[in-house]
């Protein structure tokens, strides 16, 4: 849960709702499935992922899909790759 600390702090009508399971094979490959619930910028949409290791090397991918009506975060592409020591 997100909640900007501007206005009143116990309403949680202006909070934004994440959550998502991980199915992880091995320590090669992560599939990833979430949703994303905001009531005041009415957003509410499943999410996925995957993520790849190879050594020492991460890559992450994250999209969140579009839907019939124009609203933000549609078709939003996520990618990291991280390097660990």
């Amino acid at each position: 849960m997100n909640k900007d600390l501007v206005g009143k702090i116990g309403e949680l009508d202006e909070a934004i709702f994440n959550g998502g399971i991980e199915y992880q094979y091995g320590s090669f490959i992560a599939l990833r499935a979430g949703y994303i619930y905001d009531s005041q910028g009415d957003i509410k949409k499943p999410t996925m992922g995957a993520g790849l290791q190879y050594r020492h090397f991460l890559f992450d991918f994250a999209y969140i899909p579009s839907s019939s009506a124009n609203k933000p975060l549609d078709n939003t592409t996520r990618l990291s790759l991280s390097v660990r020591w």
